[in-house]
């Protein structure tokens, strides 16, 4: 099947699948306890799989996997995604820190409650919540839906879905390294295929965050004082030298005979790849017509980016209060 499906049913399941997210999250919250905080985490996960079930199996009636790319991986490739997951977070973390030391000085912060992670119990819990449950719940949304539709065109989509993906947190600290994340995650999904890379590298780089600051030493060098004034910029540097040449190690890998350079990172995220973006399914009710240019759609697609950006500027002010969405 091929076809272009058009990007406002997939924009209406996600907006549902969010506000969804969000209702049962809260509700949720009241849990006691430890049970309450990671509930609520994982019901906005929910909201997110509900989103992918609707999409797929009531209005396209079809399997999951007719719109999530889910071609085998390469278990030869596979370990390469802790590379791409340590580059990414890397090369990140610089601007990053900068990002989230200028935020507290009009005291927004990145801190999130977790129960205490040196439980044992609330460290297997939490990685269930915060690292297992987005990786799929995420990917198969952002990476999978959303690649149903190449708007525009492909080079659109990828870094319109990191976007999105990156507002929806609604945060502005972690905001830089999700759409930084984003676009590298879209990028292997474009490039092979396939969306379990990108779920392995999303589950490290959400483990990551939740463990490292137990290492000794870490919190105190996510500064620009002392010794984080020269680590971070080591840190990025490194990050980078290992992060691309991992990209294409593992594509590589994974296509057994390399890529296109037309389609290798730099000619994808600047428009010159010519691969084709995944778009397995046509339906007449869903396939946009592109031979006519669709002014309300395009209206939809950027006022979703501006209802994200409210909510993420009310969270804000929110969280200022000490309150937060």
């Amino acid at each position: 099947m091929t076809g272009k499906i058009s990007i406002r049913p997939i924009l209406n399941v996600y907006v549902l699948g969010l506000c969804a997210g969000a209702v049962l999250s809260a509700v949720l919250s009241f849990a006691p306890g430890r049970w309450g905080v990671f509930a609520s985490y994982a019901g906005t996960q929910a909201g997110f799989i509900a989103a992918v079930i609707l999409f797929s199996r009531v209005m396209l009636k079809s399997r999951v996997s007719a719109v999530v790319p889910m071609s085998k991986l390469s278990p030869k490739a596979l370990p390469l995604s802790i590379a791409v997951a340590a580059g990414v977070y890397m090369q990140n973390l610089l601007l990053s820190t900068g990002v989230s030391e200028l935020w507290a000085k009009a005291g927004v912060g990145a801190a999130i409650a977790i129960p205490y992670l040196g439980d044992p119990a609330n460290a297997v819990i939490a990685l269930l919540t915060i690292a297992v449950l987005p990786a799929f719940a995420e990917e198969f949304l952002f990476r999978g839906v959303f690649a149903c539709s190449d708007y525009k065109s492909r080079f659109f989509m990828i870094f319109y879905s990191a976007g999105v993906f990156a507002l929806g947190h609604l945060s502005p600290v972690q905001m830089i390294h999700q759409f930084l994340l984003g676009i590298i995650l879209s990028y292997l999904v474009y490039a092979t295929g396939t969306v379990w890379y990108s779920v392995a590298i999303h589950f490290l780089n959400n483990a990551g965050a939740l463990f490292a600051e137990m290492i000794p030493g870490y919190a105190e060098a996510l500064n620009f004082d002392g010794r984080g004034a020269w680590l971070l910029p080591v840190l990025c540097v490194a990050g980078i030298i290992i992060l691309y040449p991992s990209l294409h190690a593992l594509v590589k890998l994974h296509t057994g005979k390399g890529y296109d350079r037309k389609d290798g990172f730099c000619a994808v995220i600047t428009g010159r790849g010519e691969k084709k973006w995944y778009a397995p399914f046509a339906d007449d009710a869903f396939c946009a017509d592109a031979r006519r240019s669709d002014r309300a759609e395009t209206l939809y697609v950027w006022m979703i980016i501006v209802f994200l950006a409210v909510l993420t500027a009310i969270n804000t002010v929110l969280s200022v209060k000490g309150v937060g969405l």
